[in-house]
């Protein structure tokens, strides 16, 4: 099964029951390598050895993600943090906190509503992150983008089941393009036809935002996903991945064993690089809030000469 899920990671399945599988493709390892422990010690290492390798190459995306990249180390220019409040019911006062207490600069956050704007508002949202810019959805699950720094060129690209909100920051010298993005969730045959759309949909615009670009939501894909991949062949990386944060789990947490799947996620564009990235509660949701502290890439080459490493 581990080999199977393993192949089908680079298949892009139009059913959202292959989608679903290939989310949680990570856990099969799980059984696997108990399989191969009972062949082991019932038939010997001779019987064992193919198995241990299919499971091995199962492992490897998981264990890849635990290292580190070859530039993950820099002083960051800013911090961003995407969370999905499930339709407003993020605890407004706990979000602040976290947005304080980390230091974000740039807040992405998904499933708003009107009401929940106004609490994050009555919490003290507007006075740590004072630049703000909203998509209002039809239906009122709202995407919004808040930051430290004001926010030009803003505008809220079409074509999408939730329309993204797009803008762009002066941070360190530095223009940096965001991007707070969320994706329909692939729950069906219908959603999924949606969700692929989506995907497609944001690659094209992360193929000509530049290569200081920075793009954080709920995707609702994992690494695994071949459609999420394609995304970062537009010259993108996942900001955990550059710092060998591993497996971040975030959804759902509204269960009693806990999150599962990575399906939020912070992208950066090539002159970008993710050197601290971590997970963080939020009370009210189902999601865990992803942080990442974001460096320019040739800063974190430098730094990488020297000696230096992150910190977190």
């Amino acid at each position: 099964m581990a080999a199977a899920l393993a192949v089908g990671r680079h298949w892009a399945f139009d059913s959202w029951l292959g989608v679903s599988a290939v989310a949680l493709a990570p856990w099969s390892v799980l059984p696997a390598g108990v399989a191969v422990l009972g062949l082991l010690a019932l038939s010997g290492w001779r019987a064992a050895v193919p198995a241990t390798v299919l499971v091995a190459l199962a492992s490897w995306p998981l264990i890849v993600t635990a290292v580190p990249g070859s530039q993950s180390a820099s002083a960051p220019i800013v911090t961003v943090m995407t969370a999905n409040t499930e339709h407003g019911q993020a605890d407004p006062n706990a979000l602040v906190a976290t947005v304080t207490t980390r230091g974000v600069d740039v807040l992405a956050l998904q499933e708003l509503t009107a009401g929940s704007i106004d609490a994050l508002s009555s919490a003290g949202l507007d006075r740590v992150l004072p630049y703000r810019s909203i998509a209002v959805q039809p239906g009122g699950t709202d995407v919004g983008l808040w930051s430290r720094y004001p926010l030009t060129d803003t505008h809220m690209p079409t074509g999408f089941t939730v329309n993204p909100v797009q803008a762009r920051i002066t941070v360190g010298g530095h223009q940096v393009s965001v991007i707070a993005f969320h994706s329909q969730a692939p729950v069906s045959e219908r959603t999924t036809q949606a969700w692929q759309s989506d995907l497609r949909r944001l690659a094209d615009i992360m193929r000509t935002a530049g290569a200081s670009t920075i793009v954080a939501g709920d995707f609702n894909a994992t690494r695994d996903h071949l459609q999420f991949r394609d995304l970062l062949a537009a010259g993108y990386t996942d900001s955990g991945s550059d710092a060998g944060a591993g497996l971040l789990r975030t959804y759902p947490t509204d269960r009693f064993w806990g999150p599962l799947v990575g399906i939020d996620h912070v992208l950066v564009g090539a002159d970008l690089v993710g050197v601290a990235v971590g997970t963080v509660a939020q009370p009210g949701s189902d999601h865990r809030a992803v942080v990442a502290a974001v460096a320019p890439r040739d800063a974190a080459a430098a730094m990488l000469g020297s000696g230096g490493r992150p910190s977190g």
